[in-house]
């Protein structure tokens, strides 16, 4: 029962999240880019309950556009990375041999570095833009979903269903896709919510250090680092985008755990002995 009610609430949490979201130009009182200097630095009042920044720009306005930017940015490096590790995982899983020892020997490698280094080093050579930020981190993390895949083919590639298929003429790839791919689906699924979580956390940290997104874009680590030169005169223009940062990485770490309960069943097992 208890599992039930920290889902129900990690998943309003993730919900509320994604409303603002979704609904920012709607819900957003001003314009998260226009000029006002004669408002410029204003601390939080009924005009704007946030205050502004240097430029005049209504901070609560740029803190829920904001949350469009960093889910949308987020899902985007988490649906490319899944897609890349589930392809390579299945692979080396299921041919073996060369294919395996080849793609694990670059899953080693790039798991002996910090991921963060080299997303970092990918956007020093190329640069930042959008793009090279979704390629950047998706390079780099990819190889968690491939181990976990690897390791689901190698347990079902010689059980009795995956034998039968072969037996009735299946091919690899129908394989692969129809009896493979929906089993290796649920052990990854909270390591998916969990990276999102992860991804919104290093999209504001390359933000900061600026080779995220770039300015004007109201995003919540682009406000930190415009931010940082007002921190002890001004310090609502980083409390605010910063614990939404806190909140959001919170909620999808929390609702990932709760993901992970519901669906390895070795938890249950020990929950019941």
């Amino acid at each position: 029962m208890m599992k039930i009610v920290k889902m129900r609430a990690n998943t309003a949490m993730v919900l509320v999240l994604v409303f603002l979201g979704l609904f920012s130009p709607v819900i957003s009182p001003y314009d998260p880019n226009e000029l006002n200097l004669k408002d410029r630095l204003m601390h939080p009042c009924v005009e704007h309950p946030f205050g502004t920044d240097n430029f005049g720009r209504d901070a609560l306005s740029r803190v829920l556009h904001g949350a469009r930017i960093s889910l949308f940015v987020a899902m985007s490096v988490v649906a490319l990375t899944t897609f890349a590790g589930i392809c390579f995982g299945i692979i080396a899983g299921y041919y073996g041999g060369i294919v395996d020892n080849a793609i694990m020997r670059i899953v080693d490698s790039l798991l002996a570095f910090p991921n963060i280094i080299l997303a970092i080093v990918i956007l020093g050579i190329f640069g930042p833009s959008y793009l090279n930020l979704v390629l950047s981190l998706a390079a780099v993390w990819w190889v968690s979903y491939a181990r976990i895949v690897r390791g689901v083919v190698l347990s079902l590639k010689e059980a009795e269903f995956i034998l039968s298929a072969k037996a009735l003429g299946a091919g690899n790839l129908q394989i692969m896709a129809k009896h493979i791919l929906p089993n290796a689906l649920s052990p990854i699924l909270p390591l998916m919510t969990l990276d999102l979580g992860s991804a919104i956390l290093a999209i504001s940290g390359l933000g900061f250090l600026g080779l995220g997104l770039q300015p004007p874009t109201p995003e919540w680590g682009v406000m930190l680092r415009d931010a940082l030169p007002f921190m002890e005169t001004h310090p609502y223009l980083m409390i605010f985008p910063g614990f939404m940062i806190m909140v959001s990485v919170l909620a999808f770490n929390m609702l990932g755990d709760s993901l992970r309960d519901a669906l390895d069943p070795t938890l249950k097992l020990g929950s019941k002995i």
